[in-house]
């Protein structure tokens, strides 16, 4: 499933098959794109074993031999966490000691286990197998040992492998965070940033520390209790945000700590059903986030939807006639008997808007929609307005200052507004552009919107 920029929620379609798994193996566990010596390579963690995939030259499936394009790490679940360090890669995993590949050595083996002597004194040898890892501020940290479920570690700076406090040795400074005391009883899923903030993901409660770029200064700020993560690969920063998988659906962080003053948490309530249940075989439930195209993609081994359920559609009212074809096609294919909605309810203000956009954003130099940040159509018409050729398109606000050196050295602008933004703005945004520039102004009509709505025989 999706979560564009504009907030709104939806599944989609799949992907092309770059690489086919070997055969005989389980599902790829986790990945990661790592600048190995300026090449980039994708590493996959696939049965037993870590991959290494350059797309310089793409093979038909995973490499077979090799120490640095196959490294076997015992018997794995394939569920391994990557962590990017100063062109080393780090894999933690709930079983298998810490590795890190560093692709700068010349001769010998790239992999290599965490060193043991260099582990939390707290932690018995061979012992310290944490979950998940996160660099941040010129350390590693790291969580999930079995040991300690409840304690985050740090390693010294600007060492990703040594944990040692500067009690053990004078040229280390690592050090931990025990958060039985902060939440009681729990269990670390995930740490993650979050504006200077160090953010830790329990099962059931979530911790956020301020100033972790000084240790003596480190703080807890808040603690969110009986709210927890899910899945440690659901976690994505998103704009000024965090989403994450928890066990009422998908959740925003910013929301959840300004739930006073942001009420709408839960993201995916137009799905929940779903994903409610879906989330027993969710711990191993990933995520990404395409940062170019505003989308979060979240997946699930598989739906628990039976085909001989009664199941039914319909179409999210803001959402294009294009998409809504598209993800009505893979649905159908997937269950034919399902029930379509009697009538079409695509919102046709909103789509002729788009189809007038399409028309006019490659003919210009600025498009600018008018709208809030909060409509997903004023989203989706940026997005149309992009696709369709003028990538210098924006949103703009009530109460948003314009960008007028950009503005004075364009020939065409184009302007549309959101479905439900008033004329009354529209009008504002064309009279301040007419204090700094020479305007002729032509009006684009595709169709006429003469569609009527009746009303609901209650309020007859």
């Amino acid at each position: 499933m999706v979560l564009r920029e504009s907030g709104r929620i939806a599944f989609r379609k799949g992907f092309k098959q770059k690489v086919a798994p070997n055969s005989g193996g389980t599902a790829i566990g986790s990945m990661i794109e790592h600048n190995d010596q300026g090449t980039n390579k994708i590493f996959a963690s696939y049965g037993t074993s870590i991959y290494t995939v350059d797309f310089t030259s793409p093979a038909s499936a995973f490499p077979s031999s090799g120490a640095d394009v196959k490294h076997t790490v015992g018997s794995s679940t394939g569920d391994w966490q990557f962590v990017n360090f100063n062109n080393r890669l780090n894999a933690f995993h709930a079983s298998i000691v810490p590795q890190r590949y560093d692709g700068s050595l010349g001769s010998g083996s790239k992999w290599a286990a965490y060193d043991n002597s260099h582990r939390p004194s707290s932690v018995s040898s061979g012992e310290f197998k944490p979950s998940c890892g996160m660099w941040y501020y010129g350390r590693m940290w790291v969580g999930g040992v079995a040991e300690e479920k409840d304690v985050v570690h740090y390693s010294s700076l600007l060492d990703s492998d040594d944990f040692r406090t500067s009690a053990e040795n004078g040229a280390s400074n690592g050090g931990s965070i025990d958060l039985k005391t902060v939440w009681g009883t729990d269990e670390i899923v995930a740490i993650a940033p979050f504006f200077g903030q160090l953010v830790i993901f329990g099962k059931n409660n979530i911790a956020i520390y301020d100033s972790p770029d000084v240790i003596a200064n480190i703080a807890l700020n808040e603690v969110i209790k009986g709210v927890g993560l899910v899945s440690r690969d659901s976690v994505q920063a998103i704009g000024d945000d965090l989403v994450f998988l928890s066990n009422t659906g998908l959740r925003s962080l910013a929301r959840t700590t300004e739930k006073d003053k942001l009420p709408l948490q839960d993201l995916s309530l137009n799905i929940k059903d779903t994903i409610i249940r879906n989330i027993g075989q969710s711990s191993n439930a990933k995520s990404v986030y395409v940062e170019n195209e505003g989308v979060y993609i979240l997946s699930f081994v598989s739906l628990n939807i039976n085909k001989n359920d009664k199941i039914a559609y319909v179409t999210q009212t803001t959402l294009s006639v294009d998409d809504t074809k598209d993800i009505i096609e893979v649905i159908k294919g997937k269950f034919p008997e399902i029930k379509s909605p009697t009538k079409e309810d695509i919102c046709y203000a909103t789509t002729n808007r788009q189809e007038a956009v399409k028309k006019i954003a490659p003919l210009c130099d600025m498009f600018f929609v008018v709208g809030s940040k909060n409509s997903s159509n004023s989203q989706r018409l940026v997005e149309v307005a992009k696709k369709s050729g003028c990538v210098s398109s924006k949103l703009i606000t009530f109460n948003e200052k314009l960008p007028i050196d950009l503005i004075i050295k364009c020939n065409k602008i184009g302007i549309t507004s959101g479905a439900s933004a008033p004329e009354k703005l529209v009008q504002n945004l064309i009279f301040e552009i007419k204090k700094h520039c020479n305007v002729s102004m032509e009006e684009v009509v595709l169709t006429k919107e003469n569609v009527t709505f009746k009303l609901p025989k209650a309020l007859n």
